[in-house]
């Protein structure tokens, strides 16, 4: 009686450790991730959609941000892990202030023959008083805000022409509003970029007089960012998370076409992935608007992050010591790359 007590208890306890030993190696890590209503968001919904995050034992949890610098500040707390951002002064700035971040890989890049980003010309004005970008000389252009990339990006513009940033007139306008200052010629031209470009054009606002592809080539604007608490205490999740997030890249970057518009094989896929897990519901606009290309591995650009980060020191708008090398960490992408294996090629 004893002997076969004692076996039902052994087997009660295997069958109870297996069970228990299952739904341990179910149980995801979540990682606390900030999205904003942006293009750069489209590869976090791939990533979701393909189940690359699942796949990894991710659970991303969601924290919706009107902008990405409102990210910034829980990012650098550790109240989220991982948000995507933008290389600007205020980002330095808030490093200085003990924001711990690390920026580990590409989200929005500028590769030569994508035009999502560029200058946009007042239609009575293009093709006759601004021809070139050397016509924009004492004219009035609008960039989303003070020290933001698309600053550094006008001020690379301006050498483009052998002209100096102060030689334009510079005005501050979130990207939705710069429409309709074209429209009322509030300004001679703006810095846009998609979603908002391609409309502005198809509503003959303005004409396109220089994509950024054209006078900043691989231009850095928008990376992903984990906070250091993450980066720190849960490196094998980062790592993880940056496997997901490059397997996204490629089918990303696979799906476009000839001219960086989700019109490529597999584009349907995407297209639906991105409708399902993102807030653009609009498939024609989806489809139309072309998009940024993104490091096919993931990678970012640090040469273009230095040169902004010089840019904004010397307007005297970063006041601290700390420079790019101190928050670029390309460890998790890297690590990542030894199992994924680097892309054959680019696509797209």
């Amino acid at each position: 009686m004893t002997e076969k007590f004692n076996r039902t208890i052994l087997l009660v306890c295997s069958m109870l450790m297996i069970f228990l030993s299952a739904g341990a190696a179910r149980a995801a890590d979540v990682v606390k991730v900030g999205t904003v209503a942006s293009t750069g968001e489209f590869i976090l919904n791939v990533a979701q959609g393909k189940g690359y995050f699942e796949e990894e034992g991710i659970e991303p949890a969601y924290t919706f941000f009107d902008s990405a610098a409102k990210a910034i500040a829980p990012l650098g707390t550790g109240q989220i892990d991982v948000a995507g951002g933008a290389v600007s002064a205020g980002l330095f700035n808030a490093i200085e202030r003990d924001i711990a971040i690390r920026i580990i890989a590409d989200r929005t890049s500028v590769a030569p023959g994508f035009g999502f980003h560029g200058i946009v010309v007042r239609k009575d004005l293009a093709g006759t008083e601004v021809k070139s970008i050397a016509d924009l000389k004492g004219r009035k252009i609008a960039i989303v805000a003070r020290g933001s990339s698309t600053e550094s990006i006008l001020n690379e513009a301006m050498k483009s022409a052998g002209l100096a940033y102060k030689d334009v007139e510079v005005v501050y306008l979130p990207f939705p509003q710069q429409a309709a200052a074209l429209a009322s010629k509030a300004v001679d031209a703006v810095i846009a970029t998609e979603p908002y470009l391609t409309p502005m054009l198809n509503q003959n606002l303005g004409v396109l007089l220089a994509s950024t592809d054209k006078y900043y080539p691989n231009a850095q604007i928008g990376e992903l960012m984990f906070s250091e608490n993450f980066a720190s205490t849960r490196r094998d999740v980062g790592v993880r998370f940056a496997k997901a997030y490059i397997r996204a890249i490629r089918d990303f970057r696979s799906a476009f076409g000839p001219e960086g518009r989700l019109d490529g094989p597999g584009s349907d896929e995407i297209v639906a992935l991105i409708m399902k897990y993102s807030g653009t519901k609009d498939e024609k606009l989806l489809r139309s608007i072309k998009l940024p290309a993104v490091n096919i591995d993931g990678r970012v650009n640090s040469e273009s992050i230095q040169k902004d980060w010089q840019f904004f020191k010397d307007q005297g708008l970063i006041k601290g010591g700390v420079t790019p090398d101190k928050i670029i960490d390309n460890s998790f992408v890297e690590e990542a790359l030894k199992e994924l294996g680097p892309a054959q090629k680019n696509p797209g």
